[in-house]
């Protein structure tokens, strides 16, 4: 594999990974977005205050049991390992695109088109797949202590029902195909212009 092939399949891999956390990152800390659950009383002020638990800038909000704060401590948890992971693909992105520029600026267009169609394809699978067998297989991975399953009628699945994480994960999943749509509309442009 030519150098430039193998920094454009890496960089295609980890851009589309970037692109996918940093949506995540962006929902998670996006206070308007749960305003549409906002069925318990007070649910805006404990939203707000659970956003600045995962800051670190409060506790974790009194209304929730010792179960499910212990829960939340490990969402954050879950949540800063995302943030360190997204660093590192950042770092890594830089360095190959720095390496792709230098070596082979033509196949820049190449990796945005990469780029795009992997995110436009990427969730696919899991749009094909039972939402909920989805939601229980990442709990299984990021929370294999199991303390995730609480009651219907719990504080903390009344605030956060499932439609909520639907929702999320659909709002997640739309927001990165549209720049992945950007990058291959961005990609296939250049390539005409250069000629590839």
């Amino acid at each position: 594999m030519k150098l430039g092939n193998f920094l454009i399949f890496f960089l295609t891999i980890s851009l589309v990974l970037s692109l996918y956390l940093a949506s995540t990152d962006n929902l998670i800390f996006d206070l308007e977005f749960y305003k549409n659950y906002s069925n318990v009383d007070g649910a805006d002020d404990i939203h707000k205050s659970l956003l600045g638990f995962f800051r670190d800038e409060n506790e974790v909000p009194g209304v929730f049991n010792s179960k499910e704060k212990s829960h939340l401590e490990d969402v954050k948890e879950v949540i800063r390992n995302f943030k360190r992971f997204f660093v590192f693909l950042s770092l890594f992105n830089i360095t190959l695109l720095s390496l792709l520029l230098f070596y082979s600026k033509e196949k820049l267009s190449k990796l945005l088109i990469s780029s795009g169609v992997l995110s436009l394809v990427l969730p696919v699978p899991f749009i094909m797949f039972n939402f909920y067998n989805l939601f229980i297989k990442f709990h299984l991975i990021f929370f294999p202590q199991g303390n995730w399953r609480f009651p219907i009628d719990s504080t903390i699945i009344s605030l956060f029902p499932r439609q909520f994480f639907y929702d999320a994960t659909l709002n997640i999943i739309l927001n990165s195909m549209m720049f992945g749509v950007i990058f291959l509309l961005i990609g296939v442009f250049l390539s005409r212009r250069s000629g590839d």
